[in-house]
């Protein structure tokens, strides 16, 4: 998991630590699937379609998917993410971005593997 720091944009260089990020944490839990191969999907933004990004990700030894231009069906995190977290976080109230933070943490670590 990695949150962003509130007003802070999400830049090339930040997005390729955090597939150097994601690839180590693949290797350390991911019980060979780097060996095997490694799909990315990403969104349309301009940050995930840059050259630097998808070089970075080749260089991780990841696969791009395609993502068309508009699909709901290939928008997971849209449609069954964060309507959940929405809900687990209705009717709450933080008094900072940590305590948010905490909260988002601890749900989502204690949500089932068919979860995900």
């Amino acid at each position: 998991m990695d949150f962003l720091a509130k007003g802070t944009a999400i830049t090339e260089p930040y997005y390729d630590s955090l597939l150097q990020k994601l690839r180590e944490a693949i290797k350390t839990k991911g019980l060979g699937m780097l060996t095997k191969g490694v799909c990315l999907l990403q969104g349309n933004a301009p940050v995930h379609n840059s050259l630097i990004a998808h070089l970075e990700a080749r260089s991780c030894g990841y696969d791009n998917l395609p993502h068309p231009p508009y699909s709901l069906d290939l928008a997971p995190c849209d449609f069954h993410l964060f309507p959940s977290i929405k809900s687990f976080l209705e009717g709450k109230r933080v008094q900072d971005d940590e305590t948010l933070i905490s909260e988002v943490t601890s749900w989502l670590q204690t949500q089932p593997a068919d979860f995900y």
